[in-house]
């Protein structure tokens, strides 16, 4: 039997219980952040945390644990949901 290996970004697109980009989005609307706002504390421009959030690029690790740390959460929770 043959074991096919997901990237990051296919592993983290295949969560249950929503995608990235709207924990994401949820998780930065709750913090009463805008886009430029989660960006600037981030180190990212808002086109980026938009592209993160309408699910049209998946995050790598350093930028998941950063922007959870942004937004007061741990990595683990902005992963999996709110």
């Amino acid at each position: 039997m043959s074991r096919t290996l997901q990237s990051p970004a296919d592993r983290l697109a295949a969560l249950p219980g929503g995608t990235f980009g709207a924990n994401l989005t949820a998780a930065r609307e709750h913090a009463g952040l805008s886009r430029e706002e989660l960006g600037s504390r981030a180190g990212l421009n808002a086109a980026t945390i938009y592209r993160l959030e309408a699910g049209d690029r998946q995050p790598r690790l350093p930028t998941i644990i950063v922007l959870a740390e942004v937004l007061g959460m741990t990595a683990s929770d902005l992963i999996h949901s709110l």
